[in-house]
């Protein structure tokens, strides 16, 4: 949350594991049993990291120190379906969670859950939508980006909805606006929450502006507009892939290498390659 580290999942074991980069390229290990553990999402404070932690057949939330140490589980979803942190809410104080297929996210239903620190899991639910994954809180809480499909045979395509907090649990607002056109998925907020940046087509890095009223509804959007493209590896049980510094000025991406399996690359004169 402050820009100055970078949590990542890993696979050098036979389990995957989480570890921790500072911007100097140091890394260490937080995650020490033998279970899969795999898209990490930092608490505001940098103190904790929730994660997707296997257990038997199925991928449950837990949460582990980001120093390291022992995880304890968080929210495990009803029957066979799995669950993974998306983004966590300071105003709320509550957890973003998907749940459904892990390793098939984007072509199988999901939906999203929250998990408040202190209450019991609900669902959060959002009518017209057959399914619905990639959700990211604003930094402000008054709203909501995420990622659907309105059908079955749909596009999956991002939307904003305003979010109604009544001091027991998140409600969605009647508000809810469209801003991707041709697909959009892996919304992640620009820090003054003037900007919502995602994905779109094979890999291409973009950004929408957004104008919101004081009850977090979508009052105005720009023109979607490509930063870049990317080789990012994004999708079927890999998590969201990139990640944006809160001024828009950055971005980490995990892109696949020939050379190697995995590679981070850092962007961060995007704008001048876009003037170009």
């Amino acid at each position: 949350p402050d820009n100055q580290r970078l949590a990542v999942e890993f696979q050098e074991r036979p389990n995957s594991d989480l570890f921790v980069y500072d911007m100097q390229g140091n890394r260490q290990l937080i995650s020490f049993a033998n279970k899969d553990a795999a898209a990490p999402v930092w608490s505001m404070d940098g103190e904790r990291l929730y994660h997707s932690r296997r257990e038997g057949d199925r991928f449950e939330v837990a949460v582990l120190p980001s120093g390291g140490g022992n995880a304890s589980s968080v929210f495990t979803a009803d029957g066979s379906r799995d669950a993974w942190p998306l983004d966590y809410s300071a105003q709320a104080r509550a957890l973003l969670v998907g749940v459904g297929d892990y390793y098939q996210v984007y072509t199988a239903q999901s939906h999203l859950w929250v998990v408040p620190d202190d209450g019991e899991p609900y669902p959060l639910d959002i009518e017209g939508n057959w399914s619905v994954m990639d959700g990211d809180f604003s930094n402000d809480g008054r709203s909501l980006a995420y990622a659907a499909r309105t059908r079955q045979d749909a596009a999956i395509e991002l939307f904003v909805v305003s979010l109604l907090d009544d001091g027991s649990r998140l409600q969605i607002g009647e508000s809810r606006r469209q801003v991707s056109s041709g697909g959009g998925s892996a919304p992640r907020w620009r820090g003054d929450d003037g900007e919502i940046f995602f994905i779109h087509g094979a890999g291409q890095i973009t950004a929408v502006t957004i104008e919101r009223s004081a009850d977090g509804a979508v009052v105005r959007t720009g023109q979607p507009q490509q930063l870049f493209s990317s080789n990012i590896i994004s999708g079927v049980g890999l998590g969201i892939g990139y990640d944006a510094a809160s001024d828009g000025q950055r971005f980490v991406i995990l892109e696949s290498d020939p050379r190697s399996s995995r590679s981070f690359v850092l962007v961060s004169d995007w704008r001048q390659a876009l003037e170009r």
